[in-house]
């Protein structure tokens, strides 16, 4: 049930991405998704490590 919930949530903000992009789908994740209940995460891209984190004030900073 919690999984309808989500997709209801997500369904604005996909239809306006569809929107912006045209015939091009962007998908959307939520930084949630990423973090989940961490403040930072390693995103491998190819050989190289990226770190997604969280700040104090809720924002995000992605570094290499």
């Amino acid at each position: 049930m919690a999984e309808n919930k989500e997709k209801a949530a997500l369904r604005p903000a996909e239809e306006v991405s569809r929107a912006r992009s045209g015939a091009q789908e962007t998908r959307i994740l939520e930084s949630e998704q990423l973090l989940q209940d961490d403040s930072q995460v390693l995103i491998k891209h190819g050989e190289t490590l990226y770190r997604l984190q969280r700040t104090k004030e809720n924002k995000l900073i992605l570094t290499k």
